[in-house]
């Protein structure tokens, strides 16, 4: 009996220590229609299957929203970071270790309906209008880059998408698999708009990715275990909008 009472008491010791050294996940993001805060809790499909692959490894962890800005500043600059949803570009290609993409890009170019005197045909064409776009965006580097000089910036979606109700704004770009759930979260009639073309200076998909600080041995862990959550169908059943390639 004491024998096997020590044989005990060494697996629950071996086991304390594994978990010990298993590191703790700060993840963060931006609110968005894919990911959001209600009654005080991080929701929405992407949050779900990001929550579903960190338990599977594991790790535990803790899910924050931040104005996008500082949520991309937070994933440069400590460890054991990850931060979702976000395009993967070139120039983003080197800031951090890149996980699993969550969804492909189908960016469009939105208008109010009864604005018709907002007719962009081309990409160029919309540097006649005013853009809304969130600080440090994808969209707003992207369009910054191009030497777009008419955006007006703000720091959290749901503003943009209001600002265009009022008359503010003359476009807005938004994946448009996710435009309605973002329009009804927000108590807005999505029948209000139309998308007027597709945003084709953005074709990559959306990722969950960590800061460089972070070890390889987590990133491989969490690839692998969103890779047997797609197995399993989580993220098709998730994100129904999510289109395989």
């Amino acid at each position: 009996m004491l024998i096997r009472t020590m044989i005990i008491l060494v697996v629950i010791m071996l086991h304390s220590n594994v978990l010990a050294k298993l590191p703790h996940i700060t993840v963060v993001t931006e609110n968005s229609a894919i990911q959001y805060m209600k009654d005080g809790k991080v929701l929405g499909p992407t949050t779900e299957l990001i929550r579903a692959m960190l338990t599977n490894t594991g790790f535990t962890h803790d899910i924050t929203i931040y104005p996008w800005a500082r949520a991309y500043a937070i994933a440069q600059k400590q460890p054991n970071v990850l931060i979702y949803s976000m395009v993967r570009t070139p120039e983003r290609e080197p800031l951090f270790k890149w996980g699993r993409e969550l969804l492909n890009a189908d960016l469009q170019v939105y208008r109010l309906k009864t604005r018709v005197d907002v007719t962009p045909k081309s990409q160029s064409d919309m540097r006649n209008y005013t853009m809304g776009v969130v600080r440090s965006s994808i969209v707003h580097k992207t369009l910054q880059d191009k030497g777009f000089t008419n955006l007006h910036i703000v720091s959290k979606i749901e503003i943009n998408l209001k600002q265009l109700v009022s008359g503010k704004l003359d476009l807005f770009v938004h994946r448009s698999g996710y435009f309605e759930a973002l329009c009804q979260r927000n108590g807005i009639d999505p029948d209000l708009f139309e998308a007027v073309l597709p945003f084709n200076y953005i074709n990559n998909g959306l990722y969950f990715a960590f800061s460089k600080q972070t070890s390889d041995d987590v990133v491989r862990s969490a690839n692998a275990a969103f890779d047997e959550l797609k197995k399993q169908g989580l993220p098709q059943k998730l994100l129904p909008s999510r289109s395989e390639k």
